[in-house]
Parts: structure tokens; sequence; C-alpha cells
């Protein structure tokens, strides 16, 4: 059995052969991961970087090392101070590989070329024109591939690599030609999802015990239903009242919510603390209607574990492909459209605390509440254009007369 090659070494003053791109590349998912540890939030980042680094590697491999006329094995001398320019053209230029096999598969349908005249046209339509990547996702991919840049420049595997010149390029490259932050519409009629999972029949403990005297599949199958309903309903309920990250609401546990939970009545909310982006430590309130939901899903759940919401494999938490699913299909049953992910209730609270005239919530309390690094983040995604009616009540509670500034 071959013994497996080590990851490459800081090359020292020309010493020893150039290390190749994929073998950094592999060294620094396996750095993102480690260092992640047993935090949720960090190993998921981790995890979506990764798969970032996979499409780095395509455009290396079907672009980027042509403009270079560098043949594989690529060495990490390959990259240049253009090269995150010329990454954002090509995801700006390149679909996704799924898209281009349907579309291709569409293109190499018969043409039907020896129809009759006369004869109704049944031949397949043209091909779309093929999708692009979203604009979040190049901006996600670009992240990533600065991220793997400055690790390795601190490093020192880039000696002579200009990573600040390297941002310029991109910088200027696109202005006039980027997007802005694409400001989502969301749904007015969002709150719909949350009332389709309340409206969503639970089978109760007589439906349960019919199916048990079918089959005890069917009533693994009966119970199964029965927990599910009941957690998705908790789940769409303390998105809405707290507008989570998913995985801040995949990696919620039970511990301060038992203490609520135990009282009576149950308090008009709870004060729960998560761990969001950049290991930042926050206050979340859970609701009195969010936390009658979760108590009827843990009576029903029987299953010891400190992970509050639960998924398929025992012992482990729900996973966030999971919870996008819960959303949507709540979405699709209710008839919300646009936006509508799990995100969609982040938009949602936070247009709630701006938009209101008589009170609005300070930017910098609203920050505190989603956990953004700056205000200026939570300026750029939820509050591009302040409401006029409000500045304009703000600045006539403030001005005053000239004759009354000296009183």
């Amino acid at each position: 059995m071959p013994n497996p090659q080590p990851p490459p070494s800081p090359p020292d003053a020309q010493s020893g052969p150039e290390p190749l791109l994929k073998d950094l590349v592999h060294q620094f998912t396996t750095h993102l991961k480690l260092s992640a540890g047993k935090s949720v939030s960090a190993a998921n980042t981790a995890q979506s970087y990764a798969n970032a680094m996979v499409v780095f590697k395509k455009f290396i491999k079907r672009s980027y090392s042509r403009k270079r006329n560098v043949k594989a094995p690529y060495p990490v001398g390959i990259l240049a101070d253009d090269v995150l320019l010329a990454y954002y053209d090509w995801l700006s230029k390149t679909p996704p590989d799924r898209v281009k096999n349907r579309t291709r598969a569409l293109s190499e349908s018969p043409a039907g070329d020896d129809r009759q005249p006369g004869r109704p046209d049944f031949s397949p339509p043209p091909p779309p024109p093929p999708a692009r990547y979203a604009h979040s996702t190049i901006q996600h991919y670009l992240a990533a591939a600065k991220r793997f840049l400055t690790w390795a420049v601190a490093q020192g595997y880039l000696e002579t690599f200009d990573l600040g010149k390297s941002k310029v390029k991109l910088n200027d490259g696109r202005a006039g030609g980027g997007k802005a932050y694409p400001h989502r519409k969301i749904d007015p009629n969002l709150a719909a999802i949350v009332l389709y999972y309340d409206n969503l029949p639970v089978p109760d403990e007589k439906s349960v015990e019919q199916a048990a005297r079918q089959s005890n599949l069917a009533a693994y199958h009966a119970r199964r239903r029965q927990i599910a309903v009941l957690r998705n309903r908790a789940i769409v309920h303390v998105l809405f009242d707290t507008g989570l990250r998913v995985s801040e609401l995949t990696g919620l546990t039970r511990d301060e919510i038992d203490r609520a939970l135990k009282t009576t009545p149950l308090p008009e909310d709870v004060a729960v603390e998560v761990i969001g982006k950049g290991e930042r430590l926050r206050t979340v309130w859970i609701t009195r209607d969010s936390l009658e939901r979760i108590r009827a899903y843990l009576a029903k759940r029987n299953e010891p574990s400190n992970i509050l919401f639960l998924g398929k494999k025992k012992g482990t938490p729900i996973t966030r492909q999971m919870v996008w699913k819960i959303v949507k299909d709540g979405a699709k049953a209710a008839g919300v459209g646009d936006f509508t992910g799990p995100h969609a209730f982040r938009h949602w609270l936070a247009r709630q605390l701006f938009d209101d005239e008589e009170d609005p919530v300070p930017i910098e309390d609203v920050q505190a509440l989603l956990g953004h690094a700056s205000p200026t983040t939570t300026r750029t995604i939820y509050a591009p254009n302040t409401s006029k009616a409000r500045l304009h009540k703000t600045l006539k509670k403030a001005r005053k007369r000239p004759e009354d500034t000296l009183k």
C-alpha cells in the first residue's frame, strides 16, 4: 500500500521543487477544517470554502492555465496579480457545469429537419441561454479565493505574489460593471409559511395506534410523521421570531430553552445566546408562541439529546439542506413567491425593525440583533434606502428656529 504524500512545506530560498497548486489547496482546506474545532458555524464555513475551491481549481485548469500557457500539474507560481480579476470574469461568463450539461443535451436532440410540410412540428424548442452563477455565488467564490491567497502568502508559498495589487485590479476591473448587493424582494405574505405549518394536521396518538395494528413499519412512519410536523412547525416559528442564520438554528441546544419550558406559565419570551459568524456571541429572543411549539415537539420526541432540532440520523442536528427544504415546501404550499429561503426570515425581521415609522430601531441595535461585525454591513444589506418620510419626521423633530437656539 503506497504511503500518502506529505503536504508541501513552505519553500526555502531556491531549495526544492515548487509546490503544486492542488497540494496547496488541499493543505488550505485541511487547515480550515482543523481550525473549525467543534464550532458548527466554522465547520460549515470550512466546508463551503472547500466546495468553492473545487470551482477555483476548475478555473485554473480550464481558463487561467491556458492564458498563462502552463501545463498540468500546475505550480503555485502560476498565480499572478491578475488571478482574482480573471476568476471574476470567468465566473461571470461561465455557466455552472450542471447547466452546461443540460444545455448540451438539448442542443444535441434531433432537430426534425426531415419533417414533411404541413405536419405538426414536434421538435424540441431551441435550448435556452445558459444560466450564469448568481451574484451571491460569485461573491462567495471570490471570498474563498481571497482567503486562500491570504493564507498562502502568510505561509510563505507566494513570496512574489502581491495580494494587495491583485485586489486592486479586481476592484478596478469591476468598477462600473459590478453589481451592488442584490436586495431581494421579500414576499409580504412570508408569514403564510408559518401559518401553513400551524394548520398542517399532526397525526394524533389514535392514528399512531391504528397504524400499529397494521404493522410495526406503519407505526414507525406515523410516529416519524408526527414528530416531523411538530419539529418543522417549531423551526419556522423560531426563524420568524429571531432571524437566525441556518447554521445558528441547527446549532441550538436545549439548555436555556429547557429552563424556560419548566416555567408555568411560559414566559413572554426567553433570551438565548447563539454563536454566529466569526465566533461572535449574541442574544436572540424566542417568543412564547415558539416555546409552545418547541414544547409540543420535545414532548413527542422522546430523545434525550441536548440538540434542539434533530435530523434523520439519531443524535445529529438537522441539516442545513433539510431546513431549506422545510421552508421551500411551506412556501410552495402557501403560495409564497420571490425569495423564500430560510434567510428570507432574516430579511423580513430586519425590514420590520427598520420600517417602523413611529419608532425605528437604531441601526446599531439591528446590527447587534443580527450579529453583523459592522453596522456598514447592516445598512448595505437591509437599509440601503432610508425612508424619506422617516427622515422628514426626524428632521422636523430635531430642527430648531435660530432664535430658539440662543435661548
